[in-house]
């Protein structure tokens, strides 16, 4: 590998948020920032003009049977290509960064030729290559008795010393392919659901073959998954004990939850927004579906309804989201928005442009709280007394989290 990321990072004194820049692939990345869902950007047609992005990501599905299509049918392969390309011309070359991130599904690793497939596909999109995910690989159908003694099936992910053999068996073979003809660095996934214990062994592998930075995906999973369990301590005690330092390793999230409204409640303190104080420098957007009961609903009250709770505003003056519960607005929209409000309180398309409004909000108050950073050095001080809709317990576990877990390794 040839282009290395490289760059510095300060981390603040109240919490983990850090300040600094990374160059990936000659381009400068100023962190903390949130992540711009380019393919949803592109179709939205909605131009957040001077805003620079400054980083842009792009999740595609694969399987073994897609890219079998791909081989037989080469019209498909080339519609792909095609809009990829048109995505990646969505944003400034120059200066965004890009990552294209893949899922692979199935209960099979792919083959060598796939496994060159989807470094082709990935390399020519991104920065840095993310190594694809695999979300299937350690799930196992386990069967239990119920009290009653009736026999249930449950999905659970297993993590056996075989499973953990083929998977680094996978890594150092799709690396070696990666390293015969990549000159850029790559990005190793780290599933936070195969456990700690498994995490650390997976950190030292990806250090043996030239791995140095990361991302996680989250699994709609909020930021505490990381910092409430040993597992983000776990992950920062392994980066010292094989020689890698903090401020130089790039972080990236995907998947991760902005919060999840309760009964009752239209609205809850962001959580993403708050990721940063987790220790990561990029926050990615969601591309897992939230799935459904299954219910086909007919009665036309309930169907308006369930689309405007579908509809969640950012507000970057207080970092709460809101649950519209009705046609109107639930707060006045702040000058520099640049959504259309009729878009956003529109039944069909108001889910669609609220992901584009709240990502162009969250890409504004990334910049301000890189000010913060750069001004007091305590962001958290500053958002626990101007940000009112934050949970006081994100706050305090932030806070424990900087002076209990990573005041030692850093």
């Amino acid at each position: 590998m040839g282009s290395k990321i490289n760059g510095d990072t300060s981390v603040s004194e109240d919490s983990a948020f850090r300040v600094g820049h990374f160059n990936i692939n000659g381009k400068k990345l100023s962190v903390p920032l949130q992540a711009l869902d380019i393919k949803k950007y592109h179709e939205s047609k909605i131009n957040f003009g001077d805003l620079d992005i400054d980083v842009g990501e792009v999740y595609r599905t694969y399987s073994k049977e897609k890219l079998k299509l791909f081989r037989e049918f080469p019209e498909r392969a080339a519609e792909e290509e095609r809009k990829l390309n048109l995505w990646k011309e969505s944003v400034k070359k120059d200066s965004s960064t890009r990552f294209l991130f893949i899922r692979f599904e199935g209960k099979e690793y792919p083959n060598e030729d796939e496994m060159k497939t989807l470094i082709s596909i990935s390399y020519s999109f991104s920065d840095a290559t993310p190594i694809p995910a695999f979300p299937d690989i350690f799930k196992e159908a386990l069967t239990r008795s119920k009290r009653s003694g009736q026999p249930v099936t449950e999905t659970k992910v297993r993590v056996t010393e075989e499973k953990l053999k083929a998977f680094f068996d996978f890594l150092d073979k799709y690396i070696g392919l990666l390293n015969d003809w990549n000159h850029k660095d790559i990005l190793g996934i780290i599933p936070i659901n195969i456990g700690t214990q498994n995490i650390v062994k997976l950190i030292s592998f990806y250090y043996s073959k030239g791995v140095n930075h990361f991302y996680l995906d989250l699994n709609m999973a909020a930021f505490n998954r990381l910092i409430d369990t040993p597992l983000m301590h776990g992950i920062l005690s392994e980066l010292k004990r094989v020689g890698l330092e903090y401020q130089k390793t790039f972080f990236y999230s995907i998947n991760g939850s902005p919060g999840r409204f309760t009964k009752g409640n239209s609205i809850i303190g962001g959580k993403d927004i708050l990721t940063g104080g987790a220790g990561l420098d990029c926050v990615g957007r969601i591309h897992l579906g939230a799935g459904g009961n299954g219910k086909k609903i007919t009665d036309p009250r309930v169907l308006e309804k369930l689309k405007l709770n579908g509809i969640r505003l950012f507000n970057k003056e207080d970092y709460g989201y809101y649950k519209l519960e009705s046609k109107s607005l639930p707060f006045k929209l702040p000058e520099d928005n640049i959504v259309d409000k009729n878009l956003l309180t529109d039944l069909n398309k108001g889910k669609k442009f609220s992901d584009i409004f709240n990502m162009h909000q969250l890409s504004i108050e990334n910049k301000n709280l890189r000010i913060y950073i750069q001004e007091g050095f305590k962001p958290l001080t500053k958002i626990e007394k101007e940000k009112n809709k934050v949970s006081k317990i994100d706050i305090k576990s932030i806070q424990n989290y900087r002076t209990k877990d990573l005041k030692s390794l850093i």
